[in-house]
């Protein structure tokens, strides 16, 4: 009997940690799109390694790159997820990407998943989604996928 008291306890203090805490135990953490140096690099990383995919991933020559969404995630290291569009002087993509980063193998922004959708109109945001979640919905629906090979 003792022993349930003691488990009783237990499950209620730690659902007391999951029920006040700011994010599930494994799941996104939102992040500011404020840009930032660190922001930047991740940015740049990422559309430098979708970029050397090729085809639908090439981007070239973008006018203006707007993130609309950065989240982080704990996983045997950290996993950067970034919602941009990236505005070119005809058109637009809406591009995600997931960086990987495991410092103490010395693995730092490895792509892992990448998609776009492109579009021939000058923006996808507000005039084909009007918020980050409907963009990102959007691009999961109509988009192309890569997981590089490591």
């Amino acid at each position: 009997m003792k022993s349930i008291v003691l488990f009783g306890l237990l499950c209620l203090q730690l659902n007391c940690l999951f029920v006040h805490a700011d994010v599930l135990v494994g799941g996104d953490k939102e992040q500011s799109v404020e840009i930032t140096s660190d922001l930047k690099l991740l940015v740049n990383d990422g559309l430098r390694q979708a970029n050397a995919l090729g085809g639908d991933f090439k981007i070239s020559e973008p006018k203006e790159i707007i993130v609309m969404r950065y989240a982080t995630q704990v996983v045997a290291g950290i996993l950067s997820k970034l919602l941009m569009e990236v505005r070119f002087s005809q058109g637009s993509k809406l591009v995600s990407v997931e960086l990987w980063d495991q410092p103490w193998t010395g693995k730092y922004h490895q792509l892992t998943k990448t998609c776009v959708y492109t579009s021939d109109s000058d923006t996808f945001y507000p005039s084909q989604c009007d918020s980050a979640t409907n963009c990102g919905q959007l691009l999961q629906q109509k988009g192309t996928c890569q997981q590089p090979s490591t």
